[in-house]
Parts: C-alpha cells; structure tokens; sequence
C-alpha cells in the first residue's frame, strides 16, 4: 500500500476508538505534545454531527449542545471505560462549555467518566497571559503525570514539542507545494493527509506524511492544471467532504477552513477584527483564484461574522461566496438585498406594563436626567468609555470617566422597539446582523440613523471581558468604526473538576479561595493594563483612596439588594414583580460604587419592606409564584403581567435582583489587594448564571428561597439550569426566544396561558 493509501485508511479510521489508555482531546488548542510528553497517546476527537447520540440522550435529553458537541460528549460515553482520561481546550469561557457539560454530567447523572482536565489558553499577547497559558499548561502536565504514574520532566516536554513541531513543518512544505504553480496533491488529498493524525498520534503521522514525500506522492490525485482555483474558508471542517464536494465542480481548493494551509488560527481573540479576512482576499489576489467561497456552521459566529466582512471588504475583481451549512448547500445563493436601518418593531400585544414601586419610575427619570448629563459631558470633550456588564467599571468611577454599559444601551434600543432597525444598519454597514445582536448595539447605534434617548456620544475608550470568540470582532470593529481607544481584558474559564456547591456564601468574604489563583492573578494584571489605558486617554491619576470608596459603596450597595431580595423571597404575597425589581435593581447597577447607587437600593429595600408590613402584594390573591431564566424581556415587559389578573400568576424572581445580591460583595481585609478583590468579582461575572456547576445549585437554591412554583426559560439559559430546576420538582416552560425577539409576544402570551393552565389544572387535580 502506498503512503498516501494508509493516510486515507488512518483518515477513514478518526473516529476508531484508539489504543486502550488513551487520552482524548476535544477543543481548539494543540495539546498533542503534552500528551505525548506523558508517554500516553492522543486521540484528537473528530465532531460527527449526523451521528445519533442515543447515550446522551438518555443521560440529559435535549440538553442544549451543538450536533458536533453532542457527537464529542457521546464518543466520550461510549469510550469512558477504556481511556485514560479526556482533556478538552479553549481559548475563551465559550470553548469551555464542553468541558463544564461533561463535569456536570459526571456530577448530575452518577455516570462513571474518565478523569476530566481542562487547558484554557486565553490568546491575547501580553506578559501577564503568557504566564497564565504557562500556568495552566504546567496542571495540564502534573494531571497527564498522574494519569501516566510518572512526572512529566522538562527533557520528555522538549522532545514531545520536536515531534510535533516536525510534524507540522512537513505538513507546511505541503501547504507551500498547494501553493506553487504545479501542486503535487488536490485540495481534498491535502485535507486528507492534514487530518489523518487525528487517531493514530503525531509519530505515527510524521512517518506517513515522510513516506509520502518520499514516495514522490505516488497514488495522489494531481489537480488538473487549467482547472480554476478558489479559497475555501469559514468554519473548520471535520472532514474532507467539502472540500471533495467544492473540487467535484471542477475546481482546486486553496483549504483556509481552519488555517492549516495559510499557518493562521482563525479563531485566535487576540487577532484584530478583519485580519483574517483581509488575509483570505490577499490570498486570493495572490493566488489568481477566481473566488473566495465561504462555509460557516449555523452555530460558528465568528465564521458569520467574517463572512460578511468579506462581502464588504472584497474588491471588485474578487468573488465572494457565501454559504450557511456544509456541502449541501453549496449552490451559491443570490446576493442578500440589505434592509434600510431605522425600522422600529411592531408593539408587542397587550398593555404596557404597570408598576407599583415609587422608585422604580423615579430610578428611571435619574437615569435620563444622568444620560443627559454625561453625553453633555461627552459632546463638551470630556472623554467618555462604552465597556460591557462584565468590565471593571469601578476603576472608570474611581478616575472620573462618564461611562455607558453596552449591556443597558441594548436594553433601552430593545424598550423603544429599535432592535430590528439596529440590527439592519448593521448589515447595511457590512456586519452580520445575527451575531451577539445584544453586545453588537452600541456599533449599530453608531451605524444607524435613528436612536433612542439622542443616541450614544462617539467614544473615546471602549471595554470589553473577551468572554466568547466574536466579542472581539464587534469590539474591534466599533473601536475602528468610532476611533476609540479599545482596552480589552482577558476572560478566562473555571477548570476545576469540582466547584463549591454554595459559592454565593463563599464569595463576599473568602473570594481569594473561593476563586483559582491564576484567574485571579491574570485579571489583576489586567486591571493594571486598564488603569494605565484610561490614565493615558483622559491624563489623570488613579487615587488608590478614591478607589477604596468606589468599592465600598458597592458593597454596602450589594448587602442593600441582598437584604432586599431576601424581603421579597420570604412574603407572601410577593410585594413586587420582575417588572418592579429589573428596572429597580438594574439603574443603580449601572451606577455602581456612588453615594446614589447605595442610597437608591436601600430605597428599594425600604419600599419593600413598607409593602411587607402594610400587606400589600402585587395582586390581591396571589396563586403562583413564577421565576424568569435567562435575559430580561426588556422590549416587552408586559408579558410578566399577561397573567397576573386572571390566574394570580406573578413573577417573582429573575437573574438581575438575585445576582444583584449574591455576586457583586467583595469584602477586602487588612493587608488584602483592593484590586485583587475587584478582580474576584469580575473573573467569574457570567460563571453565576450560565457555567455549568456554578448555574444550577444557585437558580435551584433561589427557587427555594423564593418558593416559586414554576419556571420560565428562554433560549439563552444554561440547559443545566433548567435541568437542575427540574430535578428539584419545579416544572420549566421552555420558551424558544431570543430576549431581543419582540416579535412573538402572542406566541410568548399563548404558550405562557397554556403552561399555566396546566398548573392550575394539575394543582386542582390533587
């Protein structure tokens, strides 16, 4: 058999179980080398999304992954007893839901699993990330030295990383023969003898890909030197199929799916936002190739989004093709017709939500008077920063930088029903309108032409927690779009295999041991990096004292809420709805560490407590106590209330109250860095609400406390959640909607009457 026959019998044998004692490896960084330096070998996972999963589903159902994640955790299940162990990879939180997913299975359902690791390898070039990669890659290694029975010595390490690094220098003198003027190989053999390792380990394909070279490439299919040659991009493929499918209509694929032929990692965060892009058209131009023809997976956001930035950037003498799916869908589709911004959403049905705090109105007519304030501020030269909830705000509110959260803008884009005509002048503008619609507002607000409030003021810093793969192309693009000054910081993943099942207890006071040192370690540098940015842009200085009574304030700010929260779990009847406590908790989140965020949620709780003792409840007869999961349906808020008056149906508790009160208190002691304990609240921001492990007891733990009877998930709640919530006996309505899709509130109203309905008829039934 030649050497390319058995790259494709090793290529066609990816998914083969491999040698027993194995260690499976799942994620988007290269980790091969540890594994071997460990003396056990690495099975590279290869994603089959139209496999069935019956394992997975018996185990938790329709738990929500992707086809190709559900097919990882599946050959997973099917292989736990033979393996040595399963490391998954990452380089944001996002990538290390598969890791959490698998963590909570082991925890939830008693299935014996391998021993589970996680590498996060955030990918911003920085002194302070590189020590953290170096940190996490050195538990990855004493973990594999456990599992091996033997410490993994620096001598094993450098051998291990030759190997590899030989490896894929030959598959680089492949990629540059794609590239001459006569290649030896077509598009489809190249992704062949590229993805053949992933079983059979490093060595094993070294010594293939050498004997192919030697063998003068015998038995490889040659391109067909007049055929027309086209960049194939997008999402990285988990096979050569489309590859084949693109070359059976006579063309030769220059692959850029994964970056492999281009020595690019697409997905790499710490990559400017239209790098990759503009390399792919330089390619292109370069190469003489009649098209770039883009493939990207529903669930690949990045993919999207550099999609429509290659339509946008593309030059007249380049073609771009874009597809959604795989080789299915490659017939090119017409050109998208892009929709004029400024079209407003239709009103939900129903009357608007009604509110029965004083402060609640009076919070919002401060935070109007407040916006006007600082865009004068901005619009007089002052500088001004727009940064994400999950940004250290206190280090602005210390130096006096008027600030707006990207967060809060787009709830306010969503309660004047501006959302569609946002998301329209983003694609007028050459950006995807379906990616992260939420933290995209603020760059669709600068795009288009009508906005609420008066708009946003053009910024001069903006912030961001890099917490998913595309955030930093929205970031990026804004910063270009705008002129800011971008600081983003770091956003790194929990990976530990156990968590504290009561980490809202922990949190305030033993934050520095309830959160990983090298989490930690890493935003506090970065902390420092953001000080020196907003020190450079406005010319101040940093009053470390100034800094201690920001924090303070939003400490006794959180025991307000706390106290709050707690008023209105333990009364019957609810004194106050979602509809009350969003806007009420949420303004002064949005100010928090001033003397007026403080003092406005003691006013809450004070207001609370007034209607405790005067009896006075949402609705005279209350009769179900129902809990929101997910993001705040602030475009229509009136859907809280549809059932208030006629079943006693009242909305008790969601995420920004309770959160409110359990994530923000950092108590620093004596001696203790107050920048430290400022990095402990925002390291795990986002860990809370949706992180498997951290999720579930805490939603189960506040449904308790709040004794509701009943839960309402949208499409971004963690599956877990709502699994966990189920298992404690609170019944879970599943509504498909996006928090910004203002436009199925009938839909919403109907299947919320029919959850109800059953209720009641079930509460009867007894």
């Amino acid at each position: 058999m030649t050497a390319f026959g058995r790259l494709l019998a090793a290529h066609a044998d990816r998914r083969a179980p491999g040698p027993e004692g194995a260690v499976l490896l799942a994620g988007p960084v290269p980790a091969a080398a540890l594994v071997v330096a460990a003396g056990l070998h690495p099975v590279e996972l290869v994603p089959d999304p139209g496999a069935p999963t019956p394992m997975l589903d018996a185990l938790a159902g329709d738990v929500a992954l992707t086809a190709r994640d559900r097919s990882v955790v599946e050959q997973v299940l099917a292989r736990a007893g033979t393996v040595a162990g399963v490391l998954t990879t990452g380089r944001t939180p996002a990538d290390a839901g598969l890791f959490a997913v698998l963590r909570e299975l082991g925890r939830t359902t008693g299935t014996p699993l391998p021993p589970l690791a996680h590498l996060d390898a955030p990918g911003l070039d920085r002194p302070a990330s590189a020590a953290y990669r170096a940190a996490r890659e050195a538990e990855v290694l004493r973990w594999l030295g456990e599992l091996a029975g033997r410490a993994v010595d620096d001598r094993a390490l450098a051998a291990a990383r030759e190997l590899v690094a030989t490896r894929d220098a030959v598959l680089g003198e492949l990629a540059r023969d794609r590239r001459s003027a006569s290649p030896r190989t077509t598009g489809w053999a190249a992704a062949v003898a590229r993805q053949a390792g992933a079983a059979i380990g490093p060595a094993a394909h070294l010594e293939l890909l050498r004997a192919l070279v030697e063998d003068g490439f015998a038995g490889v299919p040659r391109p067909d030197p007049a055929a027309r040659r086209v960049v194939l991009a997008g999402s990285a493929q988990d096979d050569a199929a489309l590859v084949a499918a693109v070359e059976e209509r006579g063309l030769v694929v220059l692959d850029a799916t994964d970056g492999a032929e281009l020595g690019w990692a697409a997905t790499g965060p710490g990559r400017p936002g239209d790098e990759l892009v503009d390399l792919l058209l330089r390619e292109a131009r370069e190469r003489s190739a009649a098209a770039v023809v883009h493939v990207s997976r529903d669930e690949d956001e990045v993919a999207r989004w550099d999609a429509a930035r290659l339509v946008a950037r593309a030059p007249a003498d380049v073609e771009v093709v874009v597809v959604r799916g795989g080789a299915a869908q490659l017939s090119a589709p017409a050109p998208a017709v892009r929709p004029a911004g400024g079209a407003r959403t239709a009103s939900p049905p129903g009357p608007r939500s009604r509110k029965v705090l004083t402060v609640a109105e009076s919070y919002t007519a401060y935070q109007r008077e407040w916006f006007a304030e600082v865009t004068g501020r901005a619009r007089d030269g002052e500088p001004f920063a727009v940064v994400g909830a999950d940004y250290p705000h206190e280090l602005l509110r210390a130096l006096d930088v008027p600030y707006v959260v990207t967060q809060w803008w787009a709830s306010i884009v969503g309660s004047k029903r501006m959302t569609a005509g946002n998301l329209a002048a983003l694609a007028a503008g050459g950006y995807a309108p379906d990616v992260e619609p939420y933290s995209a507002q603020g760059l669709a607000s600068h795009l288009a032409e009508e906005a609420p409030w008066g708009g946003l003021p053009r910024p001069a810093v903006l912030g961001a927690a890099l917490g998913t793969p595309v955030t930093h192309r929205i970031y990026t693009a804004w910063a270009h779009e705008t002129g800011a000054r971008y600081l983003p910081v770091e956003r790194t993943a929990e990976s530990r295999a156990r968590l504290s099942p009561t980490w809202w207890a922990d949190l305030p006071e033993h934050w520095d041991d309830a959160v990983e040192a090298p989490r930690l370690d890493l935003l506090r540098a970065e902390l420092d990096g953001v000080v020196a940015g907003l020190e450079q842009v406005t010319g101040r200085r940093l009053d470390h004292d100034r800094l201690a009574e920001v924090l303070q304030l939003a400490n006794e700010q959180a025991v307000a809420n706390r106290e709050a929260r707690d008023l209105l779990a333990a009364a019957r009847a609810a004194p106050a709805g979602v509809v009350d406590t969003m806007p009420a908790t949420m303004v002064p989140q949005w100010h928090r560490g001033t003397v007026w965020a403080r003092d406005a949620a003691r006013a809450l709780r004070d207001e609370l407590a007034a209607r405790v003792a005067a009896g006075q409840g949402v609705v005279d007869d209350e009769r179900l106590r129902l809990m929101w999961v997910g993001r705040g349906m602030w475009g229509d808020t009136g859907l809280y209330q549809h059932l208030e008056a006629s079943h006693g149906a009242v909305f008790v508790w969601s995420m920004y109250l309770g959160l409110a009160a359990d994530g923000y208190e950092r108590r620093c002691a004596p001696g203790q860095d107050p920048l430290r304990a400022l990095a402990s609240r925002f390291v795990v921001m986002g860990d809370e609400l949706r992180m498997p492990g951290w999720a579930g007891p805490w939603h189960v733990e506040e449904a308790r406390r709040h004794g509701v009877d009943a839960a309402v998930a949208i499409a971004d709640a963690d599956p877990f959640v709502v699994r966990a919530l189920e298992d404690a006996g609170v019944p879970v309505l599943r509504l498909g909607l996006d928090n910004t899709a203002h436009d199925a509130g009938a839909v919403a109203r109907a299947r919320l009457e029919e959850f109800v309905d059953g209720l009641v008829g079930a509460r009867a039934g007894r």
